[in-house]
């Protein structure tokens, strides 16, 4: 997004480029599972694992840095997993100071994405650049009715 929006304002290939790198270092993204099922099917958790998230209700809030999931924390319902993602992008802010912009993505999830939006947007007074529902690529690894906030900080 930020990158189209560059080209778009006329920044040159190689600005460009630099540009990346930066800005890489300034977006975060959480994610919020609406399952583990994927995460076992995928072999990032083992079946043990997976057999003990589904009972217990687990719900963990992931984040991706440098294209690795680390999983942050874990919840017991998906309201409170979304409450967990607040309180990380508050933290976030709070570290790293003002949002540019950030977008809301899903797995075939938009009214889901819509209410997520509206809390992020109540607490950081921005709206979501965009909503997107993500590749069936993701959406298979990360499982339907995933939610994810990317933050795009100044």
């Amino acid at each position: 997004y930020r990158a189209a929006l560059a080209l778009e304002e006329g920044m040159s290939h190689d600005e460009l480029v630099v540009k990346l790198e930066e800005w890489k270092k300034k977006t975060l993204i959480f994610v919020n599972p609406h399952t583990m099922k994927n995460f076992v099917r995928g072999g990032r958790v083992s079946k043990a694992k997976g057999f003990i998230a589904k009972l217990l209700n687990v719900k963990p809030v992931i984040s991706m840095k440098n294209g690795v999931a680390d999983i942050l924390d874990k919840a017991y319902s998906l309201k409170g997993n979304q409450r967990m993602v607040l309180r990380y992008v508050e933290k976030a802010i709070q570290e790293r100071g003002k949002i540019w912009k950030y977008c809301i993505v899903h797995a075939n999830n938009m009214e889901g994405a819509k209410l997520f939006g509206a809390k992020v947007e109540s607490f950081t007074g921005i709206e979501p650049a965009y909503y997107y529902n993500i590749s069936p690529v993701v959406g298979v690894n990360a499982g339907t009715h995933t939610l994810a906030v990317c933050l795009m900080f100044e």
